[in-house]
């Protein structure tokens, strides 16, 4: 496997901190990561702050997924296993792993889940995102979730009225132990200990919170979302609206 990683965790803070002293400490750890040499085999990061709520239009369907337990988002980029393999047994990733305590409530891998991307639609200027965690329903298996949620693409991006407002869209999707090399066995590991029923990861960007408040109140929600009700089990699921704060930008190939 050769694809290029895309690990997301979510994020909570560490109890003793406030939600204004998280994000400053969080900005704090991610600085150190960057600082350590081990740094070199990733490709660009992202620190998404999870807005105090929903905005005040958020669909009805999706509703029961909110999520406010979380304060973060963590977007990682690696342009394959190998490099990721390479970053997690560094000397000095030990350090890092020890200042996370001081900033999450508990280690980042609980919480993590590592996918391959498929990019759908790719412009600048996003500023606020809608990220879901999406778990599928009781008997939908993996392939028919994925066949499902391709198809469903088309009424995200297929609608007039969305044309202006969505900037960003892709669809994340997790990777299983058997896609990697035996080589990358730090890979595997952590594969093993995230969050091993996440279907699939959305992320939908928007200019601004306005703009998601938008989309999310459009008429055309009500089919995306009764659609999305037929292979996703939303009560289960996680939605989570963020900022989006480019800690170290993704080196793309022209």
């Amino acid at each position: 496997m050769s694809q290029p990683l895309k690990n997301f965790y979510l994020a909570r803070r560490n109890p003793a901190l406030s939600a204004d002293a998280f994000a400053r400490r969080w900005r704090r750890h991610g600085e150190l990561a960057m600082s350590l040499p081990l740094w070199r085999y990733a490709n660009g990061y992202q620190h998404c702050d999870v807005l105090a709520a929903p905005p005040a239009d958020a669909a009805a369907q999706i509703a029961p997924a909110w999520n406010a337990d979380y304060d973060g988002v963590g977007i990682v980029y690696f342009d394959s296993p190998a490099d990721m393999e390479q970053l997690g047994v560094h000397p000095e990733f030990p350090t890092l792993l020890a200042d996370e305590s001081g900033a999450f409530s508990e280690a980042v891998a609980n919480t993590a889940v590592m996918t391959t991307e498929q990019e759908l639609r790719r412009r600048s200027g996003v500023a606020a995102k809608l990220i879901a965690f999406l778990r599928a329903r009781d008997g939908v298996d993996a392939a028919t979730f994925r066949r499902r949620w391709d198809r469903h693409v088309g009424l995200v991006l297929g609608a007039e009225e969305t044309e202006r407002l969505v900037l960003r869209y892709s669809h994340n999707h997790p990777i299983e132990q058997d896609a990697v090399d035996d080589g990358n066995l730090d890979v595997r590991t952590r594969i093993s200990i995230g969050l091993t029923d996440i279907a699939g990861v959305a992320e939908i960007g928007f200019a601004s919170v306005a703009d998601l408040a938008a989309y999310l109140a459009l008429p055309s929600r009500r089919t995306i979302g009764e659609d999305l009700e037929t292979f996703v089990d939303l009560a289960r699921s996680e939605f989570v609206a963020t900022n989006e704060v480019v800690m170290a930008p993704r080196r793309v190939a022209p």
